[in-house]
């Protein structure tokens, strides 16, 4: 009889069970990979940004500073004087999913930082559509 050799490798046992264990996780994390509802979320997120930065912009200067929103168009101008020459241009694009705005608006913050009036802003993408509304006095913004 021969002696037992120990041999290097792994049995056919062992490797159905790590392709099996492989392929869970794979199917677990597979949700986090799409971008379901990410696009319109982001775009909330990004403009909420651009607000408060702009109000911070109008105390630091000392000066009024505004955002315009225009219905129909995946960007925006924030951070412009009031007036709406100068600031900086948001390009929604890049987030995909279709975002675009709905609305056709100004916000314009004083010295002070309060807007001059409460607005709204509604973004559309493929995944449904959210408002951002500026709260009058505060400036104070929040998202539905």
């Amino acid at each position: 009889m021969r002696p037992f050799r120990h041999t290097r490798g792994f049995t056919l046992v062992e490797l159905v069970a790590a392709l099996s264990i492989a392929f869970i996780l794979a199917v677990a994390a597979a949700p986090l990979f799409s971008n379901g509802g990410l696009s319109l979320h982001e775009a909330v997120e990004v403009m909420k940004a651009d607000i408060r930065h702009t109000q911070v912009s109008a105390m630091n200067r000392g000066v009024s500073r505004s955002l315009q929103f225009i219905n129909g168009n995946r960007s925006y101008t924030y951070d412009a004087a009031a007036d709406g020459s100068g600031g900086n241009e948001r390009d929604l694009s890049p987030l995909g999913g279709g975002v675009y705005i709905n609305t056709t608006v100004s916000v314009t913050f004083n010295s002070l930082g309060e807007p001059l009036s409460p607005a709204q802003v509604t973004i559309i993408s493929g995944e449904g559509s959210k408002t951002v509304s500026v709260a009058g006095y505060t400036g104070m913004t929040s998202a539905q």
